[in-house]
């Protein structure tokens, strides 16, 4: 349970863990609170929105491919990412019909906040951030990045230099989803667990039998904050201590990497297969990314996380982009940035934080 450290406060984040029918494990966050409005008794306060909002601490760790181009951000290599997952599910509530945007602000995200907006195609199971209520985006990203490190001394900071960056990345100037600086270690250690988020909803003019949505206003609580970078010569951050998945079989790992000579043909489906790091929290969702001369195309799917898991055992689940396939996933454009693949195996440890590893081409 975690307090908050004034001692006048009367409110507390709970955890409840549960094992859901399909063996994967899930926790309900909630605050409990003590005051006049209770009745000067403990109560929760639980969520009865029409919309499933949330913020968590996120950390990434991504390992790029091949070399792409001539700069740091295509160099091969492994690196780290921190910050914030900030979620609105597309399909809840009918959250796509209903919601035109929301605006969303809190510590450590940009003074005039973040927007969670409809994406562009194949963005269809969360709302994306952008920096305003009117650019369209064109990129499934929920996650605001506040710092990112190389993962060695032999790595490189491939995503160092889109912090403030004006190269237009993601459909914004600057980067949509990174802060405008690095946020420092001191900084990031200052965002508590249990934090307040506004969420800003302003609704369709015409997606309620026809006529006006509510606008409405819900205050969410940081699960979990994101992790410090330390340094990486002594290896000294928060972010050396995760255990990570790294069992992602070779053969899903080249499904998505280029290759020389014909153009590969579409696929009916791409497999992730992969081996369970019993010491790392076990990956519960899959994700692929395809995307040709800007040709979205995605899919997910939930994992199996069983209890009764036998150490070496490979797990494989395939994934079709929703029945449509995948268009020449191994398209060898590696200079250009309108091409990019990724895979990722997905988990989530005791706290809440979203543990995300991830191969990129």
């Amino acid at each position: 349970m975690y307090h908050c450290s004034d001692t006048n406060d009367t409110r507390a984040l709970i955890s409840i863990p549960l094992l859901r029918a399909d063996s994967v494990p899930e926790t309900i966050q909630t605050v409990v609170e003590q005051s006049t409005a209770t009745g000067g008794v403990l109560k929760l306060r639980g969520n009865q929105r029409p919309f499933f909002f949330d913020i968590s601490g996120s950390v990434s760790k991504i390992t790029r491919l091949v070399k792409r181009g001539t700069s740091v951000a295509g160099e091969k290599s492994t690196y780290f990412l921190t910050g914030l997952n900030v979620f609105l599910d597309y399909n809840i509530g009918s959250a796509s019909t209903k919601i035109r945007y929301v605006k969303v602000t809190g510590p450590a995200l940009p003074a005039g906040g973040l927007y969670l907006r409809k994406g562009g195609a194949g963005c269809d199971q969360y709302f994306t951030i952008m920096r305003d209520s009117t650019t369209n985006p064109y990129s499934c990203v929920a996650l605001f990045q506040l710092s990112s490190r190389a993962a060695t001394t032999s790595d490189f900071d491939n995503f160092g230099s889109l912090f403030g960056s004006n190269n237009g990345c993601f459909g914004g100037t600057p980067c949509v989803n990174f802060s405008d600086t690095k946020v420092t270690d001191s900084d990031i250690l200052a965002i508590q667990p249990g934090a307040s988020y506004k969420f800003e909803v302003f609704g369709t003019s015409n997606g309620c039998n026809g006529g006006q949505c509510d606008d409405y206003t819900f205050y969410q609580r940081l699960r979990s904050r994101p992790y410090t970078m330390g340094d990486v010569a002594t290896q000294s951050g928060e972010i050396d201590k995760i255990k990570w998945n790294e069992g992602l079989s070779q053969t899903s790992i080249d499904s998505i990497t280029p290759v020389s000579g014909a153009t590969p043909a579409t696929l009916n489906s791409l497999t992730v297969s992969y081996v369970r790091n019993l010491d790392a929290a076990p990956p519960f969702k899959t994700y692929i990314q395809v995307n040709k001369a800007g040709i979205l195309q995605t899919d997910s799917k939930m994992l199996p996380v069983a209890p009764n898991y036998v150490s070496g055992t490979e797990i494989s689940v395939s994934l079709n982009n929703s029945g449509s396939g995948w268009t020449n996933p191994q398209t060898n454009n590696s200079n250009s940035s309108a091409n990019y693949n990724w895979i990722e195996l997905i988990s989530k440890n005791k706290f809440g934080t979203i543990l995300d590893r991830q191969w990129r081409y």
